[in-house]
C-alpha cells in the first residue's frame, strides 16, 4: 500500500496542481494526504478529486447524482403534488363555471386548466413507466 503526504504550499495554483497530478500518475498511491495550512478553500477547485481511479470515480458519479437531484427537482417538481395542484385548479375553475354563467374566459381558462393537467398526466406517466 503506497500513502503519500505532501506538505505543499499553493496547491490551488494550477501549475502545483499539474504537478501533483503527474506526480501521481508516475507513483499511483492509494491515499494521499495533501497539508496545506493556508489555503484558501474558496479558490481551490470543487470538482478537483485525488485518489486512486475508482475512488475518484465514485466521487464523480455521486457530486453527478447530487446534480442530477438537483435539476429534476427544478425541472419538474415533485410530480404527485402537481397532478393534485392541477386537478385542484381545474375544479375550482369548473365550480366557477356551475355558480356564474358561462362566458369565454371562464371557458379558456377551462381548456388552459385541461391542456395543463393532461401534460401532468403525461408526466406522471412517464415517471411511473420509467420506475417499472
Amino acid at each position: 500500500m503506497k500513502c503519500l503526504y505532501w506538505n505543499i504550499r499553493g496547491v490551488a495554483k494550477a501549475s502545483y496542481r499539474l504537478a501533483l497530478k503527474r506526480f501521481l500518475k508516475l507513483h499511483n498511491p492509494d491515499f494521499l494526504f495533501i497539508a496545506e495550512p493556508k489555503i484558501d478553500f474558496v479558490k481551490f477547485p470543487k470538482n478537483w478529486i485525488v485518489g486512486c481511479p475508482m475512488f475518484v470515480l465514485s466521487k464523480k458519479l455521486q457530486l453527478l447524482k447530487r446534480d442530477l437531484k438537483g435539476w429534476n427537482r427544478n425541472i419538474f417538481g415533485n410530480i404527485a403534488n402537481n397532478v393534485s395542484k392541477e386537478e385542484e385548479n381545474l375544479g375550482i375553475i369548473q365550480q366557477d363555471i356551475q355558480n356564474n354563467d358561462t362566458n369565454d374566459i371562464l371557458k379558456r381558462q377551462e381548456n388552459a386548466a385541461q391542456s395543463i393537467l393532461s401534460y401532468a398526466f403525461a408526466i406522471e406517466d412517464s415517471f411511473w413507466w420509467s420506475k417499472s
